[in-house]
């Protein structure tokens, strides 16, 4: 995060919070001596760290205990997000192109280290990606990526549809986008959850999102079903994984 946003958001929150924020951070510095000499209960499947456990994820409102990876910094979601992708590549036989928007360091370097993806990375940030551009006009050809992943990125923007458009015209007929959006509670039951401006106190979301997640993909042109992971973790998995049991939604570009 750049320091220009952290001092707009502490202008936003008031001080009391951002002291509240970094005091709950000092947790973590009781862990780090914890993992030098405890049972390695944990691993990360990102960047292999083995120890007792995660960091706490410490948020503005929140704090997720067992959660960060000391090492590359992956979250609950991106270890499930690297199981998945391991067994999607291994499960088809010819080299495949992947387009990941926004990458996360940990799992970045995980799937880029693959011999098996050609990996393609796009951010409008100044960082080291391969393309520097904004995910509602990709600079990129039509039906150019056998897989687009896409996780934690559509709720920073005003409206998502423009988006997954451009996600559906990219991909190859018969292909599919990988999508994770931050879900609200009882999301199952409940519709998307619009702000209407970013939200300080939920990393600037513009949305939490609701039961109509497969409605928004299917509009841009895609077939989608969804799947947690329990689907393809074992308990025993997610707990070593410390994985949580998210949900992907696969977005299917159909053949013509």
């Amino acid at each position: 995060m750049g320091l220009h946003r952290e001092i707009r958001r502490i202008r936003k929150m008031g001080g009391a919070t951002v002291a509240g924020y970094y005091a709950r951070q000092i947790s973590n510095l009781l862990i780090r001596p914890l993992n030098l000499v405890g049972a390695a209960r944990c691993e990360c499947p990102c960047c292999g760290w083995r120890g007792a456990r995660f960091l706490n994820y410490v948020g503005y409102d929140e704090t997720l205990a067992n959660y960060v990876c000391p090492r590359c910094g992956s979250h609950a979601r991106h270890r499930g997000l690297a199981i998945f992708l391991d067994r999607y590549a291994a499960a088809h036989e010819a080299p495949i192109r992947v387009l990941h928007f926004a990458p996360e360091r940990g799992i970045a370097a995980r799937i880029a280290a693959d011999p098996k993806i050609s990996y393609v990375t796009l951010d409008m940030a100044p960082h080291s990606v391969s393309v520097r551009g904004d995910i509602r006009a990709i600079p990129l050809r039509d039906a150019s990526f056998d897989l687009i992943i896409c996780c934690h990125v559509l709720e920073h923007l005003p409206a998502d549809g423009p988006a997954l458009k451009e996600i559906a015209r990219t991909l190859k007929p018969g292909a599919a986008a990988l999508i994770m959006v931050p879900m609200r509670s009882g999301w199952e039951n409940l519709p998307t959850l619009e702000f209407g401006a970013p939200q300080p106190r939920l990393s600037d979301h513009w949305r939490l999102y609701g039961n109509d997640v497969a409605a928004r993909i299917e509009s841009a042109g895609l077939c989608c079903k969804s799947l947690r992971f329990s689907s393809f973790l074992t308990l025993q998995e997610r707990e070593r994984y410390q994985s949580g049991d998210d949900v992907i939604f696969l977005g299917t570009k159909t053949l013509r």
